[in-house]
């Protein structure tokens, strides 16, 4: 009976997990001239924000065995809307650039797991 119930959940878990993962990380971010451009789903979802809806921006770091990463989180009325990952993105010295030179600065936001969680399973 124990092996019916948790195995099935276990994968379905797993499974939001995943899509989570690759909803919230794995994405592009194109800077445009007046606008911002994040696709998700390898590109099957472009979603486009005007320069002018940006609030800001926050910073958070994420350490792990391998070492400690930065995150940058892109807000539109106090709402996380595009995540910019150290690890992520390679070219995240460049994005993190022209986020510091056309965003203000919001500060720093200490990293929470709980919140990671939610952001995931929305």
């Amino acid at each position: 009976m124990f092996p019916k119930i948790f195995i099935p959940s276990l994968l379905i878990f797993t499974l939001f997990f995943l899509f989570g993962e690759i909803r919230t990380k794995f994405l592009i971010v194109e800077f445009n001239l007046n606008e911002i451009s994040v696709k998700r789903y390898f590109g099957l979802q472009i979603l486009t924000f005007k320069n002018s809806e940006i609030k800001g921006w926050k910073y958070s770091y994420l350490s792990s065995k391998y070492g400690t990463y930065e995150y940058l989180y892109l807000y539109v009325d106090d709402k996380k809307v595009v995540k910019i990952s150290e690890f992520y993105h390679r070219n995240y010295s460049h994005a993190k650039n022209y986020v510091q030179t056309h965003f203000r600065d919001l500060g720093f936001e200490e990293f929470s797991l709980k919140d990671e969680l939610k952001e995931i399973f929305k």
